[in-house]
């Protein structure tokens, strides 16, 4: 099983250089990609995006409005739609406040919106950390949770 962790500005170049025949997935902290949906994976890639609420990348962004991004930007939810629509989700689901990453907020300050293809079994994954920034003080049980979900997404065979 292989994985891609692009973070940060990184994520940028990372999910370009993505080899869908041998990674079985993508977790990003903090990373966004390209509004350009050209570069679409060829085969299915787990996708986990960990972002907060509060990055200055949230939104989006146009070419220009932060150093170093050298094209325009998705904002995190349709950046997580794209990978949705690269991997054929059908299923859609939403829970506020189910997660705990965050060390320094007493409980569960973080959404989870899942996508999932039912006959992959591809899923895409926000944890979205509500006001949060973007180099947070993760929690080792968050740590702890970022290996499980790698561990229980396998390569999806083509």
């Amino acid at each position: 099983m292989s994985w891609v962790s692009p973070t940060g500005l990184r994520w940028l170049f990372g999910w370009r250089l993505i080899t869908p025949e041998i990674i079985a997935g993508i977790v990003s902290i903090g990373g966004i990609s390209y509004k350009d949906t050209s570069y679409a994976p060829k085969f299915p890639v787990h996708v986990l995006a960990i972002h907060g609420t509060n990055e200055e990348n949230y939104h989006g962004t146009v070419l220009g409005e932060i150093a170093f991004y050298y094209a325009d930007t998705p904002s995190v939810r349709e950046n997580l739609q794209n990978w949705a629509a690269f991997n054929n989700c059908s299923e859609y689901s939403e829970q506020e406040n189910a997660l705990d990453l965050v060390r320094l907020i007493r409980g569960n300050e973080s959404n989870l919106i899942i996508y999932k293809n039912t006959e992959t079994q591809c899923t895409v994954e926000l944890w979205e950390v509500v006001n949060g920034v973007h180099v947070e003080n993760y929690s080792s049980k968050m740590k702890e949770m970022l290996v499980d979900w790698m561990l229980a997404r396998p390569k999806i065979r083509n």
